[in-house]
């Protein structure tokens, strides 16, 4: 197979211009050992990123698209033109680490059983990023809500769903890596299919894991592929929006795959939550008064928390 086809780069960008230049460079400079096709779709940025890609990166394959179609739709876009044997999603507020595409490309290409790879992802500062998690259930949003699983994060049952008892530094065999970097064999996508577009953003991956290891296909952390994730670029854009798509894609993901019972189970969660969860927040604003944006902002996703659960759909 020519070269060209061994790996294609989906990244999804929306008003991220600064890093999308990074992300785009970074992959210029693995070119020549791997020399993937990559692509670009553009959500309705308004701050100059398709001239910038128009521009600079006259070899890329870009999208745009007139408005924000979320995730995993425009994702999708990218994926049905794509001529890679494996496919990696990649946010455009990365930047790729020397090496991250070949060894994540031989690992697939070794293990054939496996479906899906995920990076060690670094901080900009080089701290490392927990990355990977268990499929969420029942538990472990009962335990999230209590704020068991951060008082403990490394006990092995209540820290169970962030793997808090993990360096994420071994090669492992994991749920869910983290969808800023994922690469997928194309036969496995083939296979279970593309984003469910009903997930506009956040969850898209997970519920593609979930399908991925229910099709018998395996899932692996590979530490020695290393990226840096400057994280937030397009979610702190509209936060009380953020919230909101976090909440609900979470209630899609158990409807989709445990049931009405248990999709109404985690709303009622929330609701039974919220006295904690504002009196939390009511503490900290007491005690640390110098934090008060931070601070706001996580009343306003407890707020929006629990209109999100009492909202039908």
């Amino acid at each position: 197979m020519d070269r060209l086809a061994d790996l294609s780069v989906i990244i999804v960008n929306w008003n991220a211009r600064q890093r999308l230049r990074e992300a785009l460079t970074s992959i210029e400079r693995q070119a020549e050992e791997l020399r993937p096709e990559t692509w670009v779709v553009d959500n309705g940025s308004t701050d100059g990123s398709v001239e910038l890609v128009e521009a600079q990166f006259p070899w890329v394959r870009l999208l745009v698209n007139r408005e924000n179609l979320g995730f995993a739709r425009a994702s999708n876009q990218a994926l049905s033109l794509a001529q890679g044997r494996h496919i990696l999603f990649l946010n455009p507020d990365t930047r790729l680490l020397p090496e991250a595409l070949s060894i994540l490309t031989r690992f697939l290409d070794h293990h054939p059983r496996t479906g899906g790879v995920g990076p060690q992802i670094l901080s900009p500062e080089g701290r490392i990023q927990p990355s990977c998690r268990r499929f969420p259930t029942l538990g472990t949003v009962f335990w999230e809500t209590t704020g068991l699983d951060r008082a403990f994060p490394r006990h092995p049952f209540l820290g169970r769903y962030l793997l808090g008892d993990w360096d994420h530094q071994t090669l492992r065999r994991v749920d869910q890596p983290m969808g800023a970097c994922l690469m997928v064999r194309r036969a496995a996508l083939d296979q279970v299919g593309p984003f469910d577009e009903r997930f506009f953003l956040f969850f898209e991956e997970v519920d593609l894991c979930h399908r991925l290891k229910s099709a018998g296909w395996d899932i692996y952390f590979v530490p020695q592929a290393q990226i840096i994730h400057y994280g937030g670029q397009s979610t702190r854009q509209n936060y009380r929006r953020t919230a909101w798509l976090f909440h609900s894609s979470r209630y899609k993901y158990f409807r989709k795959h445990f049931g009405r019972g248990q999709e109404w189970l985690v709303r009622a969660l929330m609701v039974a939550s919220f006295p904690w969860q504002l009196l939390l927040r009511i503490v900290l604003l007491l005690s640390r008064p110098m934090e008060r944006d931070k601070i706001a902002r996580h009343f306003t996703a407890v707020m929006v928390q629990l209109v999100a659960a009492l909202w039908p759909g």
